[in-house]
């Protein structure tokens, strides 16, 4: 495929990561939240809404389904639409959103993306910064109160597997 293109859509993505791969990614990527301690606030977002188990589940399918797979992978469809309705139920930050990021990109760096990695690599980052921004809903003073009180509620607490 590197030789046919130069580039590659974020719709040519499942062609050239197949199912196996973003489920690697999916998994991989909740495997770097659920252990972020630097971050334990950001991690506990994610604890308190879903398992680990099913976070990987509905991004495997709203992956599968925005680069280009099956529309009604996972029994559901995971348009772009339904995922910025999803995420207006929770309050998302610059910084949430760039601990996101951060975490997708080294979630990226690691797993196997196949013969065309390069191409994938850059049609990856350029969705992932640009799906990031496009879910952040809060900002300014009330972004900073949020953080504070999110770091307030983490700060000293040994949080609880949830797998």
């Amino acid at each position: 495929m590197a030789a046919e293109k130069e580039k590659l859509s974020v719709r040519d993505l499942y062609g050239a990561l197949g199912e196996e791969r973003i489920k690697a990614l999916a998994a991989r990527f909740y495997d770097h939240v659920w252990d972020d301690e630097e971050e334990p606030w950001f991690s506990n977002m994610f604890r308190e809404s879903n398992t680990k188990e099913l976070a990987t589940i509905l991004l495997t399918s709203y992956m599968v389904q925005k680069f280009g797979g099956d529309r009604y992978y996972g029994g559901m469809v995971m348009d772009s639409k339904h995922i910025k309705e999803i995420h207006k139920a929770f309050p998302i930050t610059r910084r949430g959103a760039d601990r996101w990021l951060y975490h997708m990109r080294n979630t990226v760096e690691e797993v196997d993306l196949g013969e065309d990695r390069e191409l994938v690599l850059a049609a990856l980052f350029k969705w992932l910064d640009s799906f990031a921004k496009s879910v952040i809903n809060m900002t300014g003073p009330k972004a900073d109160e949020y953080h504070a009180q999110l770091h307030a509620r983490t700060e000293g607490l040994d949080i609880p597997e949830r797998r």
